[in-house]
């Protein structure tokens, strides 16, 4: 157990023993502590990374998406870009791809046309080509969001024009 539990601090390696231990709200509250008292972005990224295993362990997998690309991100403007941190970011990218792509097919299955899980699905799965630099499939996922935000119940307009500024900032990427 010991050598799975490593890490700069013994703030960190208590989070990771947290982890080990399924007490994922205990793991989350240290991580968020030490997040807040670092002034290293790079180490801020490292903590980005612990939280997104929370959160995957705890099945929710859109919030542990947000938390990989804030440490994708930090990653990518402090690591070389063939660095195992990065590589292992875009592996975990895929598996969250994955999930999400299973939660998308059981909504789409099971649910009306209008719902707004259908919504979220499609946002997210958009969300994840974006981080993959996969602007077409992107741009397909936030087409749907859009074509189907203003028939559902009840309506979100003002995410509507959110979905409609990523659709149009990701046809800007992709164009280039």
């Amino acid at each position: 157990m010991r050598v799975e539990i490593q890490g700069p601090s013994a703030l960190y390696r208590l989070g990771t023993l947290m982890i080990k231990l399924d007490e994922f709200v205990k793991a989350e509250e240290v991580f968020e502590t030490i997040c807040k008292c670092t002034f290293d972005e790079l180490k801020e990224g490292h903590f980005y990374y612990q939280i997104e295993q929370v959160k995957t362990n705890q099945q929710n997998y859109k919030k542990a998406l947000e938390f990989y690309q804030d440490a994708f991100t930090i990653y990518l403007n402090h690591l070389s870009p063939d660095h195992p941190n990065i590589a292992t970011c875009y592996n975990n990218i895929v598996l969250h791809s994955h999930f999400m792509k299973k939660a998308f097919e059981i909504f789409d299955n099971k649910l009306p046309s209008t719902h707004p899980l259908l919504v979220t699905s499609y946002n997210n799965i958009a969300l994840v080509y974006t981080s993959m630099k996969k602007y077409p499939e992107a741009v397909t996922s936030y087409k749907r969001v859009v074509e189907i935000g203003p028939h559902v119940s009840p309506p979100r307009y003002q995410n509507l024009e959110v979905y409609k500024q990523n659709l149009e900032s990701i046809r800007k990427k992709g164009n280039k």
